[in-house]
């Protein structure tokens, strides 16, 4: 399965191809200054899955737009989350689990 021929309709993901062999995964949530609520830490274990599917990519790059890279954990859904006596399952590969990840590649 390739990443490149997928449809990729991200909504808080653009995601590029600089080269052959590498993918640019750039965070875009610019009015939250990038940080991360449950949708977008889905979002980014799905690209990261293809990712890894994907032979023909050796590299991934991930950035953010706007003045910050990310701010971590959305802390406006966390906290609504904790009153509502939600358990947080954000993915643990998501990107506040990327230094977790077992990824296959760098």
């Amino acid at each position: 399965m390739s990443l490149r021929s997928r449809p990729l309709n991200f909504k808080h993901f653009n995601v590029s191809f600089p080269d052959d062999k590498i993918v640019q995964v750039t965070l875009n949530r610019t009015e939250k200054l990038n940080c991360i609520d449950l949708p977008t830490s889905r979002e980014i274990q799905k690209i990261w899955e293809l990712f890894d599917q994907d032979e023909s990519l050796w590299v991934g790059i991930i950035t953010g737009t706007g003045r910050a890279f990310c701010t971590g954990a959305d802390l406006q859904e966390w906290n609504a989350m904790n009153k509502a006596g939600v358990v947080n399952d954000m993915a643990a590969p998501g990107l506040a689990g990327l230094p977790r990840r077992s990824g296959k590649k760098p």
